[in-house]
């Protein structure tokens, strides 16, 4: 019986990557927005993902300016809603609920630009 149960080397789940504890005091407003997501990791997953895609841009406007988000029907190229955004993130946020629950994409573009 020597040989049976316990732990054994190579035995055992994989881990993905670094384990690290960490305590977050972050505002009311990002928890109601990580709650919205199975788990914390892919909220995490989701933030990397929209920092990476803005990397290269400006993601803070100055004070005075904003983004301007367009919809724009494809077939008659006329704008069917407007919204004004403080930072890239919110626009960008803003374009991919409008195509989850309100304007599919097949049917309409979206173009956000910054506004003096």
């Amino acid at each position: 019986m020597a040989g049976r149960g316990g732990k054994r080397e190579g035995a055992g789940r994989k881990k993905a990557g670094v384990s690290r504890k960490v305590s977050l005091n972050m505002p009311q407003e990002f928890w109601d927005y990580a709650d919205r997501f199975e788990t914390f990791t892919d909220c995490i997953k989701e933030l990397w993902q929209i920092n990476n895609e803005f990397s290269n841009q400006n993601q803070f406007t100055p004070s005075g300016e904003g983004i301007v988000l367009k919809v724009i029907d494809k077939e008659t190229r006329e704008i069917v809603w407007v919204e004004t955004y403080e930072t890239e993130i919110q626009a960008y946020r803003a374009v991919k609920e409008l195509k989850e629950r309100n304007f599919n994409p097949d049917h309409f573009d979206f173009d956000y630009n910054t506004r003096a």
